[in-house]
């Protein structure tokens, strides 16, 4: 997987393509239904409907998912999203063919968010973890658990743009828990990640960074274009991996993308760069 994480598709693919356009800076960004699988605490009371579709060295990541309010200060979100493999030959240790497999990776999960962005704000996602190969399954649990922080700010200011400039801090626990492979009766711990990330919020665009430990830092910046179009770009290291020693280099995490809406429906497309494979795209559909 290009993703890594020993095949884990589902659960290590890009938060969306709203995070994967700011090089996948969100632990400090409301999001709405995007920061489910992000940060929890982001989901904001937003009541929408998610469709994102990518395709990355011919594999195919899909996810849906809904939020909804459940009253003035909380929110709850819930969808799947998953990975389905074309065909593939499995090869042994000397490069023998071993026949053809293939693969499906899927994961549910369930949001809830308390506090709305005033303040501060907590949130937790459960997570439900299955693959189903040609040669194995295997399924496992994992819970998110993430907070938000306004460091900078008037107390009347609670929406993501405001007139007065914000500073929000933002951290999540991610992974939290293990995966069982019955066939062989082993577990496999998933990636549990540690990140923090900081959002300066200004009128009209707002300004990211994120950093897990010892693994990557992200930044991008946003800036909204009147009422139907945003526009987005970003750097991680996280594809720090995928270099190849050559003049591409420069241009690995490099990522942009934009929003644009009518009427009820919301369009982000993505793109993100790396030296080892073409672009990586991503699309999304709100409604």
């Amino acid at each position: 997987s290009i993703f890594g994480y020993g095949g884990m598709d589902a659960l290590n693919m890009p938060a969306s393509a709203r995070s994967m356009g700011l090089g996948g800076a969100y632990t400090a960004v409301f999001g709405g239904i995007n920061s489910a699988l992000s940060n929890p605490a982001g989901l904001s009371g937003e009541k929408a409907v998610m469709s994102t579709y990518m395709n990355a060295m011919g594999l195919n990541y899909v996810s849906l998912g809904k939020s909804q309010p459940l009253n003035e200060t909380s929110t709850i979100a819930y969808g799947f999203r998953g990975t389905f493999s074309p065909p593939m030959v499995r090869t042994g240790e000397t490069g023998e063919s071993l026949g053809i497999y293939r693969y499906i990776d899927l994961l549910p999960y369930f949001s809830y968010e308390n506090g709305l962005p005033e303040k501060f704000t907590y949130g937790i996602t459960g997570k439900i973890y299955y693959r189903n190969a040609t040669i194995y399954n295997s399924a496992g649990l994992g819970i998110d658990a993430g907070m938000l922080y306004k460091i900078m700010g008037s107390e009347e200011d609670n929406l993501l743009h405001s007139d007065n400039n914000m500073l929000w801090l933002g951290a999540c626990l991610k992974n939290l828990g293990y995966i069982v492979k019955p066939f062989d009766q082993t577990r496999e711990i998933f990636p549990v990640e540690i990140k923090v990330g900081l959002s300066y919020v200004m009128k009209n665009s707002v300004l990211v960074f994120d950093y897990t430990p010892l693994k990557d830092i992200s930044l991008g910046y946003e800036t909204s274009i009147g009422e139907f179009l945003s526009l987005r770009g970003g750097f991680t290291t996280r594809y720090n991996d995928m270099k190849i020693g050559d003049q591409s280099d420069i241009v690995n995490g490099l990522s942009f993308g934009f929003t644009t809406r009518a009427k009820n429906i919301t369009v982000d497309y993505a793109t993100v760069f790396t030296s080892l494979t073409s672009p990586l795209q991503i699309i999304e559909i709100h409604f």
